[in-house]
């Protein structure tokens, strides 16, 4: 080209290619080149067009189909082979193959091929052991493990399974099948050859703690809070209560009776006749009453005068309580 001239390219595909645009001296998809003062460098890229193999198995549980190329270029070719699961034979390819062979040569289009299976038994037999103390059921009937642990389920059925935890054991998880998001007690499997599935139980702890007893000494009833203790009579005057629960007692005399006194716990300052005790293995108390109606009082002394203040030895004097003789 002369000097400041200009000059148009264009890229032309050949078949099972695509043009993808323009790099050096141009770029994108057109290139006009104008006032050439120099050499230029133009260079079209093209990329060559693929097509998937769409390969699928017949029942999904049965196999599985592998084509050696995929996706293929323009013109190129592909092996296709099918692998059946245990329990199932393969019948053949349908589609863009047949028989029980496929390549696929010169491909310039999208294909589909299935590979078809059929399963060796109308049944698989499903099992279902257990640890710990609890039992499982199916849906559709057929395990109630407990005493019935093994069942016969259709090819293809899916079949739930739920545990139920005995009294005092919980459950704990499943193995052999896809435990249910929304309820963990339960699972799924789809039979496609003969399976196991374990369910685990676990005991629930006893909660830590131990006996508590009471006794009582004369006439009276204790109870507690929480419920359990009610001795009075020599009945249910011990019970067990967790190591985190605080236990009140109340002391309630008989008539004619006067509650005296705890042994085994500290009473409360509200209320002599109730006490407070943290349970534990062996834990004793006792109650106190007694037939003395006298009224018993505390008494405080305030001051106390002597009279005369430094009485002489051997001699005598007056107590003042309060100002007042003590008799």
């Amino acid at each position: 080209m002369s000097y400041g001239g200009s000059s148009n390219c264009t890229a032309t595909s050949k078949t099972g290619y695509n043009f993808s645009g323009f790099s050096g001296d141009c770029s994108g998809t057109s290139c006009s080149l104008t006032n050439v003062t120099a050499n230029k460098t133009v260079t079209a890229n093209f990329t060559a067009i693929t097509y998937p193999i769409n390969a699928t198995a017949n029942p999904s549980l049965g196999g599985s189909v592998n084509c050696s190329v995929n996706p293929v270029t323009y013109g190129g070719s592909s092996n296709c082979t099918a692998t059946p699961k245990t329990g199932y034979n393969f019948t053949g390819f349908s589609g863009d193959c047949s028989g029980t062979s496929c390549r696929l040569t010169n491909i310039t289009a999208t294909k589909t091929v299935t590979a078809n299976f059929t399963a060796l038994f109308s049944t698989f037999r499903l099992t279902v052991t257990k640890t710990g103390n609890g039992t499982i059921s199916s849906n559709p009937n057929g395990i109630n493990c407990g005493s019935d642990c093994t069942e016969n389920f259709a090819s293809g059925k899916t079949v739930t399974l739920i545990a139920q935890p005995d009294t005092g054991a919980t459950f704990v998880s499943w193995s052999g099948c896809s435990a249910v998001a929304a309820n963990p007690l339960q699972c799924t499997l789809k039979m496609s050859k003969a399976q196991t599935v374990t369910a685990t139980f676990a005991t629930i702890p006893t909660p830590t703690g131990g006996n508590l007893t009471v006794k009582t000494v004369g006439n009276g009833n204790v109870t507690s809070n929480p419920a359990g203790i009610s001795c009075g009579t020599g009945t249910n005057c011990t019970a067990s209560f967790s190591s985190d629960t605080a236990v009140m007692l109340t002391a309630l005399p008989a008539t004619g009776e006067t509650f005296r006194h705890w042994n085994g716990c500290t009473a409360a300052i509200s209320n002599p006749n109730q006490c407070r005790v943290t349970p534990s293995s062996g834990k004793s108390v006792t109650a106190t009453f007694s037939m003395d109606t006298t009224p018993v009082a505390d008494v405080r002394v305030m001051a106390i005068a002597i009279n005369p203040a430094t009485p002489a030895a051997k001699g005598n004097f007056k107590r003042m309580y309060r100002n007042q003789p003590l008799k």
